[in-house]
C-alpha cells in the first residue's frame, strides 16, 4: 500500500508539473511569425494551390 501511495504521488506531481508548464508556455506567447501553418481538412491541388 505504501508503494502505491508513493507511485500515485510521483504521477500526480509529474502531471501537475507538466500542466503548469503547458499553461505557462501558452500564456507567454511572444506573437512572432510562424514558419509554417497546418490547415486541416483542405485539399491541395496538383499545382500546389489550395482548393476553395
Amino acid at each position: 500500500m505504501k508503494v502505491f501511495k508513493i507511485l500515485a504521488f510521483i504521477i500526480l506531481t509529474w502531471f501537475l508539473g507538466h500542466s503548469i508548464f503547458i499553461v505557462y508556455d501558452g500564456l507567454s506567447d511572444n506573437g512572432t511569425k510562424a514558419d509554417l501553418a497546418v490547415i486541416l481538412g483542405n485539399k491541395v491541388n496538383e499545382d500546389g494551390t489550395l482548393s476553395k
